[in-house]
């Protein structure tokens, strides 16, 4: 089976500059670049996160036409709405892989491999019919680039990078067990227990220059 790892963060906001604040007040530094994604109706900004990983704040464009069908990481959820007007929140993240097809065949509950694009750069990810998150979140998006071409590449050193992400889960090993089906051999990802009465979702473990930072 092709290695799968961890290829970026997903911080889903109201709306960019919400997205960007915060992020500036959580890490220091503000995310930038990114573009538009003409298919979703939505656009993002980028920091990077060491060499090989980036953090992407990401909201609907309210100047863009609305898809055509739903868009992706959940956001036409309405309860989603709702919690990203109080403030933005880590909803996902993405995993690369060389084989993007046969990581589905394994979990089809990822949904389609749809083509995309921004600007220049064109990829493939998986995204599920109704546009919904899998496992809150605690299972990734599959992305297939290019050979040889990653959107870290044109980011500036930011001073940051991801250490540690861990998915708060109802059942861990469940979990363990689809991030098994897919191939994913990521160091830098665990799964923990939820508490009780604690809600699922992603805590990023992430070092900056004042210390190791904590982004959900």
């Amino acid at each position: 089976m092709t290695t799968v790892r961890l290829d970026h963060l997903v911080i889903v906001a109201d709306n960019l500059e919400q997205g960007c604040d915060h992020c500036e007040s959580m890490l220091g530094v503000r995310p930038e670049g990114g573009g538009e994604h003409q298919r979703m109706g939505t656009h993002n900004r980028l920091l990077r996160l060491g060499d090989d990983c980036y953090l992407e704040v990401i909201s609907i464009n309210p100047t863009a036409q609305a898809p055509d069908r739903a868009r992706w990481f959940g956001m036409d959820d309405p309860a989603q709405h709702a919690r990203v007007r109080a403030r933005p929140f880590l909803a996902t993240f993405a995993c690369n892989t060389s084989e993007i097809d046969a990581a589905v065949a394994a979990l089809p509950a990822l949904g389609e491999v749809r083509a995309m694009q921004r600007g220049s750069l064109h990829w493939q990810i998986t995204i599920r019919a109704d546009g919904a998150l899998v496992e809150h979140g605690a299972v990734p998006s599959l992305i297939q680039w290019p050979q040889g071409v990653h959107p870290v590449r044109g980011l500036p050193v930011s001073g940051r990078e991801l250490l540690k992400l861990e998915a708060r889960h109802a059942d861990p090993e469940r979990l363990l067990n689809q991030w098994r089906q897919l191939g994913i051999t990521d160091a830098r990802l665990s799964a923990v227990q939820a508490g009780a009465g604690e809600d699922p979702g992603l805590i990023a473990h992430i070092s900056t220059p004042t210390g190791v930072k904590i982004i959900s």
